[in-house]
C-alpha cells in the first residue's frame, strides 16, 4: 500500500512522501516580514507575545524560527508565550491570559488557526485592538473581519487545495512505480490588506 502524508509528517516506513508546508522556513520568513513591519510602522520597537501550541511539532517550528528571525531587529523583545494546545477553547483562554497579564505587549504572533481566532476574540473582548497588532497563521471568518478592522496585519496562508493536487499526483506516480520526492513543498502566501480580497469568497 502506497501512503502519502498531507499537512502533517508521519514517521513510518510506509509513508513515501510528505506534502505540505516547510514550516521552519515559513516561520523564519514571516519573522522577517514582522520585523520589517516593526521597523517601518512601530518605530523599530516591539514586545511580542506568542500564542502557540507547544504540543505540536510543526507549530513549535513556526514559533522557534519566527523568534530567531524577528529578533534580528534590535528593538524587538519576546514576552510571554502561552499554550493554546491547538484547541479552540484553550487557545481563547490562553489568549485572554496573555492580553490581560502583559499590558506592555504591542504585537501578538499566533502559530495556528485556533490561536489566531482566540487572539482576535481576546483583543476584542479586552478592548486592546488599538494597542496590539496581530499576526498569525490561517485565515478564518474571524481573521478576515479582524484584518478589515485594522488590527490583524498579516496572515500566513496555506494552500490545502494545492496540497490535495500534489498528493494525488504523488500517489499516481507511486502506483506507476515512479519514485517521488520525500518532501513536496506547497508554498504559503502572506496575506495583508493588499491581497486579502481574493481570499474573501472562501469565507463568506
Amino acid at each position: 500500500v502506497k501512503v502519502v502524508a498531507v499537512d502533517a509528517k508521519v514517521e513510518d516506513p510506509s509513508v513515501k512522501a510528505f506534502i505540505g508546508v516547510d514550516n521552519a522556513k515559513a516561520g523564519a520568513d514571516f519573522g522577517d516580514f514582522v520585523g520589517k513591519y516593526v521597523s517601518e510602522k512601530l518605530g523599530g520597537k516591539a514586545k511580542i507575545g506568542i500564542i502557540g501550541a507547544l504540543n505540536s511539532f510543526i507549530q513549535n517550528q513556526r514559533k522557534d524560527n519566527f523568534v530567531t528571525a524577528v529578533q534580528k531587529v534590535p528593538g524587538v523583545t519576546i514576552g510571554n508565550t502561552v499554550d493554546g494546545q491547538n484547541v479552540q477553547e484553550r487557545a481563547l483562554a490562553a489568549s485572554e491570559n496573555l492580553v490581560t497579564s502583559s499590558p506592555d505587549i504591542n504585537v501578538i504572533y499566533a502559530t495556528g488557526e485556533p490561536a489566531l481566532i482566540g487572539a482576535v476574540a481576546a483583543l476584542e473582548a479586552q478592548g486592546a485592538t488599538k494597542r496590539v497588532k496581530l499576526f498569525g497563521w490561517d485565515l478564518s471568518k474571524q481573521a478576515v473581519k479582524a484584518m478589515d478592522d485594522g488590527f490583524l496585519v498579516g496572515v500566513v496562508q496555506q494552500n490545502p487545495y494545492q496540497e490535495g493536487v500534489e498528493a494525488i499526483n504523488a500517489l499516481v506516480k507511486l502506483s506507476q512505480g515512479t519514485e517521488v520526492s520525500p518532501f513536496i513543498n506547497v508554498p504559503v502566501e502572506f496575506v495583508t490588506t493588499e491581497n486579502i480580497d481574493k481570499f474573501k469568497p472562501a469565507f463568506k
